[in-house]
């Protein structure tokens, strides 16, 4: 057997191929850890990736025309709330007109047919049913 003899002082052969074994294990935990770590610098590099001119405009497209739908649905919730203080004023002086019932109901049924909140849909949808009794009650008189 032969011994490889180090500053620290002579070590046996079976301290050696100890030795030896763990480095080996070593290498190839090493080895992993660099094929894992090259796998995550492609994932970070495709992530970090520039956007073309291209992408950048649809990006900006498609913001501009959530924007768009988002004001276009602000506008009609604040004119259903326009409708219906008119409508609560009219409740209270007696006088409530036919046409603005018309128009809120109408309103109110476009409005619910774009909503996706269950919530906000129901309360459409009972607001528009109200308009529809108070339009009946109209039409009696």
């Amino acid at each position: 057997m032969v011994s490889d003899i180090t500053p620290a002082g002579i070590l046996n052969a079976a301290a050696v191929g100890k030795v030896r074994k763990s480095k080996r294990t070593q290498r190839k935990n090493f080895g992993e850890d660099v094929e894992a770590e090259a796998a995550k610098s492609q994932a970070t590099q495709k992530a970090q990736a520039p956007l073309d001119a291209g992408s950048i405009g649809a990006l900006f497209n498609t913001l501009n025309t959530q924007q768009r739908i988002d004001q276009k649905n602000l506008d009609r919730g604040h004119a259903i709330l326009d409708r219906l203080e008119q409508l609560r004023l009219g409740i209270i002086s007696g006088q409530v007109s036919k046409d603005l019932l018309l128009d809120l109901k109408s309103m109110l049924s476009q409005a619910s047919a774009n909503v996706t909140d269950p919530k906000l849909k129901e309360i459409l949808l009972d607001v528009e049913a109200r308009a529809a009794v108070e339009l009946a009650k109209l039409n009696k008189k």
